[in-house]
């Protein structure tokens, strides 16, 4: 009986350490597959942070690339100033090629007021031979009797005083309340100083510093 009674206790000793071991290895498999989850975990994390960080990155770069280009382009235009040209402050302004409108109202018993022609050729500075465009007459004519004549939109156009003389361009637009053009300038001194400069626009040119020139087509 005793021994009988050994062996039950020793069977139900067993019974209990198996069902005490069967949960620990369970929780042991889900402890394992618990922490591989977390691992997968960490790792997706990492890497849309890293996605983050490079997304970050590259959209810092283009905008620091673009802002860059905006100071450039506006340090560019501080820079851009014509050679310092001798004839800057003269006040004459007659260049052959030139479309002016004759403002003298009896030449001609004042059949020539108002109507345009071509400088064809300067003569000591201060008077120009005209071919008028209307009539084909050729007239000597002083400075004084003229006035410049600004072009349409895109049309081209010479500046012809100040420190711009000498620069070739076309009108870009019109300023009525300031009496003003802006003209994108494609030659002149500036572009043989800087050959690799390209045409840009120059702001607030007065009404009186730009005249229209002939188109090369149509001369």
């Amino acid at each position: 009986m005793a021994a009988e009674r050994l062996r039950l206790e020793m069977e139900e000793s067993k019974a209990r350490s198996s069902s005490f071991l069967r949960p620990s290895s369970w929780t042991r498999k889900d402890s394992e597959e618990e922490d591989g989850t977390q691992e997968e975990r960490r790792s997706e994390r990492g890497e849309r942070s890293q996605e983050k960080r490079r997304s970050e990155g590259l959209s810092s770069r283009r905008s620091d690339h673009g802002e860059r280009e905006d100071v450039e382009g506006e340090e560019g235009d501080d820079d851009l100033r014509p050679p310092k040209h001798k004839y800057a402050e003269k006040d004459w302004w007659l260049s052959a090629g030139c479309i002016v409108k004759v403002m003298h109202e009896t030449l001609g018993d004042g059949r020539y007021f108002r109507q345009k022609g071509r400088i064809l050729r300067v003569e000591q500075r201060y008077a120009g031979y005209v071919r008028m465009l209307e009539t084909g007459d050729l007239i000597r004519l002083d400075q004084q009797m003229l006035e410049t004549v600004i072009p349409n939109f895109g049309g081209p156009v010479r500046v012809v005083l100040g420190e711009w003389r000498d620069h070739e361009g076309q009108l870009e637009g019109l300023d009525e309340a300031q009496y003003c053009v802006h003209v994108i300038l494609t030659s002149g001194p500036i572009f043989k100083a800087r050959p690799n400069l390209v045409p840009f626009v120059v702001k607030g040119l007065p009404y009186e510093h730009v005249c229209k020139i002939m188109d090369e087509e149509k001369s």
